[in-house]
């Protein structure tokens, strides 16, 4: 499309809604922007990742945390951040020893092996039972969103860094990380790494990836996730990816 002249930029956007069920007539699956973003989606502001890659889209990883007692976004509102976060004994050299990419084909999340341990232990200091990856948990909707809410702090994009306010910016590290208050957070709840299958929910977040790890389409999912080739940066920023009205019938 860029090079037809159709749009003025090398970048696109991807918004994926999570649905619990799928209909016959057409499902909000979300909206895909091409040429930029559509910012009447976002619910925090669009906040930027370095790019380093080349053919894939790499981020830099500089922290993992799991903060108790859920919470849908990076900094829910109701729930003091510092006093409920718990940074996973993982250090940079071990999480980005192999590239870490973000990528919409992959429909689940995969971490590097490295983490298991540390994943582990604090999961188990947290709720008390063991995180076991492919085993169907028989819990109420009400226990899943109880369950830790996965913070991944990535490299802020140097060019795009906007120090005002850190604090109240659902989507920087403030005083989660007062050393680099400028970070990116990215926040999976288990709303998302918990798939709902035959009447329970079933771990879809793998700690047990030898090679590059993989930030899938549950990590994007309720993000605007905007991949700016011009710039060598992606966009993050909170979303329930809905925009208007959704008419099924009119899909082709």
């Amino acid at each position: 499309m860029f090079a037809q002249g159709k749009i003025l930029e090398r970048s696109f956007s991807l918004c994926y809604d999570h649905q619990p069920i799928a209909s016959k007539s057409g499902t909000n699956a979300g909206v895909m922007s091409m040429g930029g973003y559509n910012e009447e989606l976002h619910k925090s502001p669009l906040v930027f990742v370095k790019d380093y890659g080349t053919d894939l889209y790499t981020v830099y990883v500089e922290a993992v945390y799991l903060r108790a007692n859920g919470g849908e976004r990076a900094r829910p509102a109701e729930m003091p951040v510092q006093h409920t976060v718990h940074k996973l004994d993982i250090s940079e050299s071990q999480l980005n020893e192999y590239p870490v990419i973000v990528d919409s084909g992959t429909t689940y999340t995969f971490l590097t092996k490295e983490i298991m341990t540390t994943f582990e232990e604090t999961w188990k200091e947290i709720t008390g039972t063991d995180y076991n990856v492919g085993v169907p948990l028989d819990i109420t909707h009400g226990q899943l969103l109880s369950l830790p809410t996965v913070l991944f702090q990535m490299r802020a994009d140097p060019d795009s860094v906007n120090s005002d306010n850190v604090n109240f910016n659902a989507n920087l590290a403030g005083d989660i990380d007062p050393l680099s208050p400028t970070s990116i957070i990215v926040a999976l709840p288990a709303s998302r790494y918990m798939e709902y299958t035959n009447g329970k929910y079933t771990p879809r977040l793998y700690l047990n990836k030898s090679g590059l790890s993989i930030l899938g389409a549950n990590t994007m999912q309720g993000h605007d996730v905007f991949f700016d080739l011009e710039h060598d940066r992606i966009g993050w920023a909170e979303s329930n990816c809905v925009t208007g009205d959704f008419h099924p019938e009119l899909l082709n």
